[in-house]
């Protein structure tokens, strides 16, 4: 009995052997890049190992067939693969791409890192800096913006004048000018930047030390840099005491009220100044008679006030044969409205300050009288006082002080403000209107 048995057990080992005989695939391998570039495709085809002789291409196939071989990919956003083996980057980065039979006895896989190549590079044009001043960036701009696997190397044309650093900061060394250069090694794309580098501000210089002006006069002020070459960027002006002087972004003073002031011009930290006096107008000759009318009524009569003169400006309408118009440029201005402050003051009402539209109104008003050739209240719709052929400021606010109905216009403490227009022509002829409100 056990010698049977043993016999049947190597007959049956023997069948075995006789029926598994034959050439069959014994393992996989997969001959994959180890990058793909974003967008592009490849086929996997798959190398088998055999038991024996490698099969003839239909044997091959078929014996490829029973393995049941399916393809998977870790991450299908990064890449995918179909059942046939064909493979698609989709974005930047890694997936494992795997091929393994249907009872999972044969495997092979490959990790693929999907990459975006830069394909354009791009540096500012210029950049200006000051001798001693802050770096500034000139970090390059790669296309497309999630470019992959590249490094930008910079480089400065003259590191006495500027420096680049890896990040492309650019420190300023001395006053000159050099090339910053952005490259992408292996990659064919570079760019460059034009640096200069201003020298340091030295000091500053006004056009003049100091100033006399009239009340209501301007000068404007220019500011020069030492050395020439110097940056003026972020000039600040200001006036110590813009009660008696101001001063605008331009360094034009306007002259306000009689005193002392210092203007000042300022760039990072280095300064220039300018004493300002402003003076009362100086009073001219002259005399002059005419007329007047309120659109007020009512009033008393005006105790004393001290009158500046305030001429008209006559001599700049010669030989123009047409109409001029006073501003805020002139004297005349604005002594009718210290005129006219004068005797509020005398009774104790605040002082009137300038309104630019109503001294358009008034301008008009005059203009109106002008075309119409007669002064008239017609067509006023703002509180006025006007007169005709007074050749000052301080024969006219006078002749409206001794007319009730005048005085009580100018002496309304309801009002605030005013506006003062006054048209003239060469022989002595005038118009004046002042608005209030």
């Amino acid at each position: 009995m056990k010698l049977f048995a043993k016999l049947s057990t190597l007959f049956l080992a023997a069948a075995l052997f006789l029926t598994g005989c034959g050439t069959s695939i014994t393992g996989l391998t997969l001959d994959l890049p180890q990058t793909m570039e974003r967008g592009s495709t490849l086929s996997a085809t798959p190398e088998y190992a055999y038991s024996g002789d490698t099969p003839e291409a239909a044997r091959a196939e078929e014996l490829a067939d029973k393995l049941d071989l399916s393809w998977t990919s870790s991450d299908p956003s990064v890449v995918t693969v179909d059942g046939a083996g064909n493979l698609t980057a989709v974005k930047p980065g890694t997936a494992e791409v795997a091929l393994s039979s249907g009872d999972g006895k044969l495997t092979a896989s490959s990790v693929i890192r999907v990459v975006v190549s830069p394909t354009g590079l791009t540096l500012p044009q210029t950049l200006t800096l000051t001798e001693g001043g802050e770096p500034q960036s000139a970090a390059a701009v790669v296309e497309p913006a999630d470019a992959t696997d590249y490094i930008v190397n910079y480089r400065s044309s003259d590191d006495s004048i500027v420096t680049v650093d890896a990040a492309g900061t650019v420190t300023p060394v001395a006053a000159g000018e050099a090339l910053v250069t952005a490259e992408i090694p292996g990659k064919g794309l570079a760019a460059t930047c034009h640096v200069v580098v201003k020298p340091a501000l030295k000091a500053l210089h006004l056009s003049e030390d100091a100033l006399t002006l009239s009340t209501g006069k301007t000068e404007s002020l220019t500011l020069t840099a030492e050395p020439e070459e110097a940056e003026l960027a972020g000039v600040v002006w200001s006036s110590s005491d813009e009660a008696v002087a101001t001063v605008d972004g331009d360094g034009t003073v306007t002259a306000v009220a009689e005193g002392k002031a210092t203007v000042t011009a300022s760039v990072d930290g280095v300064e220039a100044s300018c004493a300002v006096t402003v003076r009362a107008p100086a009073p001219a000759a002259g005399s002059g008679s005419g007329s007047s009318s309120g659109s007020g009524s009512g009033g008393s009569s005006a105790p004393a006030a001290s009158t500046s003169y305030g001429a008209v400006p006559f001599s700049d309408a010669a030989g123009s044969l047409m109409w001029w118009g006073i501003d805020s440029t002139d004297d005349v201005f604005w002594a009718t409205l210290n005129n006219i402050n004068a005797y509020r003051a005398a009774v104790g009402v605040a002082p009137l300050s300038i309104d630019s539209g109503l001294t358009a109104i008034a301008d008009q008003r005059c203009c109106d009288m002008v075309v119409a050739g007669v002064m008239s209240h017609d067509g006023y719709q703002t509180p006025e006082i006007i007169a005709q052929n007074w050749n000052s400021a301080q024969s006219v606010v006078d002749a409206w002080a001794g007319s009730p109905g005048h005085y009580a216009a100018m002496t309304d403490p309801s009002y605030t403000v005013c506006g003062i227009g006054c048209w003239f022509e060469e022989g002595g002829a005038t118009y004046w209107c002042v608005t209030f409100g």
